[in-house]
């Protein structure tokens, strides 16, 4: 097994080089040896808390997990607010358009969680997280709504933003926003119009059930 990582900051720096390789290089450029080096630490060290890249890659997950849930108790999120949903669908576009490394971070990990169980299991987990946030969030704002319909409506939006994530990763969207200039600029207005489409549909089919007492 594998011992803890290092307490902040060097944990911190550790996890960050990471992110930075894999944004750079792909999960199969990602060397332990040279996240050692980005960080000034020696090789033998490193190996020592964190055995491979895949065991790497697990911590890195759930790092980029408690960074989100961060930002939701820095906005104020209330999982039990009517307009909490709304608050979270902009977070989320918000969070991919200022920090698309660790969305590219997250597709990458997608693309090869079913090869490694330890990758595949910290996914699992990460999803499970989203589905009961999201879960809250739809209770919330319909109240009266069956769980049969919680639970849709909860699963269709992680697969919307699961799948947007993907796509601007292959599209070159998230790579655009890294590099700044105009075609940051136009590609953080793709993904505004389109979570933005999406939450008017959610929003619209919401009422439509509320008006009829579904």
């Amino acid at each position: 097994m594998s011992a803890a990582l290092p307490c902040a900051p060097r944990r911190r720096e550790i996890l960050d080089a990471t992110i930075a390789i894999v944004v750079e290089r792909g999960f199969e450029g990602l060397r332990l040896r040279d996240v050692a080096d980005a960080v000034g630490i020696n090789s033998a060290t490193l190996v020592y808390h964190v055995r491979s890249k895949e065991a790497l890659i697990v911590e890195v997950v759930g790092e980029i997990i408690t960074r989100f849930r961060a930002l939701g108790v820095e906005r104020g999120l209330d999982l039990d607010s009517p307009s909490g949903l709304g608050m979270h669908l902009a977070s989320i576009r918000d969070n991919m358009i200022a920090a698309p490394a660790l969305f590219v971070v997250l597709a990458e990990v997608a693309v090869r969680a079913r090869r490694h169980a330890a990758i595949g299991a910290a996914l699992e987990e990460a999803l499970a997280s989203w589905t009961w946030v999201f879960r809250r969030l739809f209770a919330a704002a319909a109240p009266g709504a069956s769980a049969a319909d919680v639970a849709t409506w909860s699963q269709a939006t992680i697969a919307f933003f699961w799948g947007l994530n993907l796509r601007a990763n292959a599209d070159g969207t998230f790579a655009a926003l890294l590099a700044g200039g105009e075609s940051a600029v136009r590609a953080g207005a793709a993904l505004r119009s389109a979570v933005e489409g999406y939450e008017a549909l959610v929003l619209r089919d919401l009422a439509a059930r509320s008006r009829s007492g579904a």
